[in-house]
């Protein structure tokens, strides 16, 4: 597959928001589809859902900071959302527009991410959900699994390089 077109790397803006919300109904949405929910409902489910985790992250990670990517067109394709703390750093949201998978702005993305962690020479944490393909992206990566719990692998990538808090 041909790698995605140029495409911009930003903060995230208050602007933003109707193309994550977007972003997020085209990657929650194929499993509603799956389940053979009607269009409407699914609108409904992932608009809610939306803004449940978006209250979530405010109330939890009042430093979260935001990303997008953005294509040529203008289209946010890919948007990510990291929590620095002193002791780790926590990749809360990580999310590629269906149809740019599988052609590396993922892997680029995480790439930078665990750059800054280990900068910082903490660890990268994060938690996804169990049989979400992109877990086989972060053991690529050097993410081992921590924890489980019914639903969720919680995963830990060491810092590397000299000082690196483990």
């Amino acid at each position: 597959m041909a790698a995605v077109a140029e495409a911009t790397l930003r903060c995230a803006q208050p602007a933003d928001e109707p193309a994550l919300r977007d972003l997020y109904r085209a990657t929650r949405a194929p499993e509603f589809e799956a389940a053979g929910w009607p269009a409407a409902v699914i609108d409904t489910v992932c608009s809610r859902q939306y803004d449940w985790q978006q209250a979530h992250y405010r109330h939890t990670y009042p430093n979260l900071e935001g990303r997008v990517v953005v294509d040529t067109n203008g289209s946010v394709i890919a948007q990510t959302a990291v929590d620095r703390q002193p002791d780790a750093h926590r990749l809360v949201d990580f999310a590629v527009a269906p149809h740019c998978r599988g052609r590396g702005l993922g892997t680029r993305l995480l790439a930078g991410i665990i750059e800054d962690a280990d900068a910082a020479g903490l660890p990268l944490v994060l938690t996804v959900a169990i049989g979400n393909p992109a877990r086989r992206l972060y053991e690529r990566h050097g993410f081992l699994i921590d924890s489980s719990t019914e639903l969720h692998h919680h995963m830990r990538r060491p810092a590397a390089g000299k000082g690196a808090q483990r």
